[in-house]
């Protein structure tokens, strides 16, 4: 037992020998010679050092400008506190089993990565002017206690901290205090942040990867810490497409990407931005809603920009604001109750905006869907779910807003209580077969037939055709109240109300009337139909509008007018400035007692001017029966500017007889009339004070002259007095569209007609080309060159302006044709084959 015991002792006493004896390995011979020269270490002042003499040391070791290469052998000094090894040669140190460290100095090396993340003892850290140091774990669980942290002058991105930690702001290079420089920032996880950033295109990769204050570690990647150490880009002109990555640079200020070919842009990400360049690309939309830093934004020159969403809540403090030149933008949506400044100009501080396009709160409509035969849910978020009254769907609608109503038969509830709309900026649409997922889904050519919404007051559904008197006592006298501004009536057919108030001027009745005791900014109707109607007053009662009524692409047919007209328009001291445009109208077949369009001006105090602008309308076969009968009347003692302009006036009749004046009795002592390029039977009859003027105003007899309109009152091969007769300086695309009240193409064959119809049109909007077999038209919209693919011999190519205007001719499109020169816009080629001769639109960029 004694041997044994003996046995074991030898063999305990030879193992920590064996392991003490050990010298350290210690390749780099300057590192070496410091250590063996230095006897507080080497103890034994032999040529090595031993574990054990490395283990003893507890002290410090300063060991700076030794051009020291390699550390190996520092690991043994598990005791050290203090490790100075600055301006050496080091490109790599390990110190994660050197425990007892409190300083770690380390700069002025070629060291590539450092992690302290084990020593938790750190309160000393300096790893500055490394140059190629780019990875960097200071997550000791020490970093309150940190109290000198010097990380400047490397390649850092990312400096991986203790979670929870707030590290102080920087310090002087040469203070007490945390400074990591300005490429750097701080992570409790540099793992994730050093991960490559996926930046699909090439131009926008080449551009990162190419400058070496955004790409630190000079790879052919950017990472995720590369990227959110960059606070500005500035990309002019550098055939980006896909800013695909842009994403992770989420520490951006700025974003200067102009002259590049971008179609989307995605900078919800970007939450630092506080200026935004995006001009002359080819965006579609625009969303800076969370980029509530943003102050200066420039997105000019987008010409199929349609949606832009500026409103982060900082609207107020825009200095610039420029959206100008984008021809499809017609909504900006700005900060809640911010009035946004007046146009300034293109290249100063300020808003500006086109013509076309308007600032609002919402130009994201909700879209509250009604169809009466519904069956779903009925709470208005889709076809299946639609509600089967436009009043429930009405009551939900915010500002700018859509109902949708499917097509159908609707009635009032009560027939006293009218349809209330008291949301402004709400858009009443109908006309859909209930499957659209857009507005442009909707055929507009079938919204009176097949797919027509109906509103009707005949409540019991008992009417009988024509006659004005029997089954009426469940009728409606009134179908919509409105209260609020800026409404639109778009698609609805308005048939069969039956008013028979006594005092039809001041009645609160009508298909669609303000109440007395509102007053509210602009009414649109547009594609709409008032048929079939009875009232002793007016159908429409403006009579406390303020602004614009606007009637567009829609009929009154077959209605019959008591006491008073159709429409009403009254301008006094109750309103302001008001006018009224109408396009594309047709008033037909009505049994009218004084006159279609009531116009009534009396100055009072307010001193406006009532502005009346008649295009492209046709008034046609209509029965006036009181002794002041016109189309058109204007009465009062105001001031009213009527403008008539390519429109017909047609075997109207007055008392049994043809009209001899159908426009105006002009009573009133400051009318100014204008009638251009229109058939009409007119004298000079302004007001005592005002002007007449006549401009290609052909006067026809019915009983000898003959337009040759078919039985919808559309022109034909031999209506000669109207096919291409009009002059198109009169039509504003921009504000009455590009089609005619039959859904086809406004401008046919280079030239507008007269009246609310366009001869041998047949093209919509949104087509192509009229063969889609023979002719082809690409790319449409263009930039550069445009060419014509037919399988017909192509004899010559025209090209003309919205407004006729011959702008260029060509017999040999074999290499295309050139519109580079051509400003952006809308444009219309007129294509001759052998065989045919057609017209298109192209839209030039």
């Amino acid at each position: 037992m004694k041997k044994k015991l003996l046995l074991f002792s030898f063999l305990m006493a030879t193992a920590w020998f064996s392991t003490h004896a050990q010298n350290v390995n210690i390749p780099d011979a300057n590192f070496k010679a410091y250590l063996v020269g230095d006897t507080a270490i080497n103890t034994n002042s032999d040529s090595e050092i031993s574990v054990a003499e490395a283990q003893a040391f507890s002290g410090e070791l300063l060991i700076n400008g030794l051009s020291i290469s390699d550390l190996t052998g520092i690991e043994a000094f598990i005791n050290i506190t203090r490790l100075d090894c600055y301006s050496n040669n080091l490109t790599s140190l390990d110190v994660s089993n050197n425990l007892a460290l409190t300083r770690l100095h380390c700069g002025s090396n070629q060291i590539e990565t450092l992690d302290i993340s084990a020593n938790t003892s750190i309160t000393d850290i300096q790893c500055h002017n490394n140059g190629v140091l780019y990875e960097l774990n200071i997550a000791n669980g020490n970093n309150s206690n940190i109290n000198w942290m010097k990380a400047y002058g490397n390649s850092l991105s990312c400096i991986q901290i203790d979670a929870g930690f707030t590290p102080p702001a920087d310090a002087g290079i040469y203070s007490q205090g945390w400074t990591k420089g300005n490429s750097a920032f701080y992570s409790e996880d540099c793992a994730a942040l050093n991960q490559v950033v996926n930046i699909p295109d090439a131009n926008f990769k080449n551009f990162l990867v190419s400058d070496n204050s955004i790409n630190l570690n000079g790879d052919a990647e950017i990472t995720m810490a590369e990227a959110q150490a960059t606070t500005e880009l500035i990309m002019n002109g550098i055939g980006i497409a896909d800013l695909t990555g842009i994403e992770a640079f989420t520490n951006l200020t700025r974003l200067d990407v102009p002259n590049n070919s971008l179609t989307t842009i995605d900078v919800s990400h970007n939450l630092s931005l506080t200026r935004l360049h995006v001009g002359f690309n080819n965006l579609t939309s625009l969303d800076i809603r969370l980029n509530t830093s943003i102050n200066e934004l420039f997105c000019y020159e987008n010409s199929a920009l349609e949606n832009l969403l500026i409103s982060n809540g900082n609207n107020s403090n825009f200095t610039y604001m420029k959206a100008y030149s984008n021809a499809s933008l017609t909504c900006i949506q700005v900060d809640a109750g911010f009035s946004p400044p007046a146009n300034s100009g293109q290249y100063v501080v300020g808003w500006t905006k086109d013509g076309q396009a308007s600032y609002s709160e919402n130009c994201i409509p909700a879209v509250y869907y009604v169809d009466a035969n519904a069956t779903g849910a009925n709470d208005g978020s889709s076809w299946a779910d639609a509600f089967t009254n436009v009043t429930d769907a009405l009551a939900l609608t915010n500002l700018n807003d859509a109902v949708w109503v499917a097509k159908g038969t609707y009635t009032l509830a009560n027939k006293n209580t009218p349809i209330g709309v008291s949301t402004n900026e709400v858009d009443v649409i109908g006309g859909f077969a209930g499957t659209e997922t857009t507005l442009a889904d909707r055929v507009l050519t079938a919204i009176h037939t097949t797919n027509a919404t109906i509103f009707t007051g005949d409540i019991n559904g008992d009417d009988i055709d024509g006659d004005f008197s029997s089954n009426k006592t469940d009728n409606a006298e009134r179908l919509f109240e409105v209260t609020a501004s800026d409404v639109t009536f778009d698609g609805i057919i308005f048939e069969n109300i039956y008013d028979t108030s006594t005092s039809g001027g001041v009645e609160e009745n009508g298909v669609i009337f303000i109440p007395n005791s509102s007053s509210i900014n602009n009414l649109k109707i547009k594609n709409s139909v008032f048929r079939s109607n009875y009232s002793n007053g007016y159908l429409l009662k403006m009579r406390t509008l303020n602004g614009g009524l606007l009637v567009e692409n829609t009929k009154f047919i077959n209605n019959t007018i008591v006491n008073r007209g159709l429409v009403y328009v009254q301008s006094d001291s109750t309103n302001g400035y008001i006018f009224t445009r109408w396009a594309n109208v047709l008033v037909a077949d009505n049994d009218i007692n004084l006159t279609a369009l009531d116009i009534f001006r009396s100055d009072w105090n307010n001193g406006n001017t009532l502005d009346v602008v008649i295009n492209n309308s046709t008034f046609v076969n209509n029965d006036y029966n009181s002794t002041y009968g016109n189309s058109i009347t204007a009465s009062g003692n105001g001031s009213v500017n009527l403008n008539v302009y390519n429109s017909i006036f047609w075997e109207n009749i007055v008392n049994g007889a043809a009209t001899t004046r159908d426009i105006s009795n002009g009573a009133e002592t400051n009318y100014d009339v204008v009638i251009a390029n229109t058939v009409a039977n007119v004298s000079s009859n302004a007001g005592t004070n005002g002007s007449f003027s006549a401009t290609n105003v052909t006067t026809l007899d019915p009983a000898t002259d003959n337009l040759n309109l078919d039985n919808e009152y559309k022109p034909t091969s031999a209506s000669n007095y109207i096919v291409d007769q009009g002059d198109n300086t009169y039509y504003d695309v921009a504000l009455f569209g590009d089609l005619d009240l039959a859904g086809n193409d406004r401008i046919f064959n280079s030239t507008i007609d007269l009246g609310a119809f366009e001869y041998d049109s047949t093209l919509g909007i949104t087509d192509v080309s009229l063969n889609t077999n023979s002719i082809k038209l690409y790319p449409n919209p263009v930039k550069d060159r445009m060419f014509v693919k037919s399988n017909e011999q192509i004899e010559s190519v025209s090209i003309y302006n919205i407004n006729g205007q011959l702008l260029k001719q060509s017999n040999n499109i074999e290499n295309g044709i050139d519109v580079s020169v051509l400003p952006s816009g809308l444009y219309m080629i007129y294509i001759k084959t052998s065989n045919n001769a057609i017209n298109q639109k192209f839209l030039k960029n």
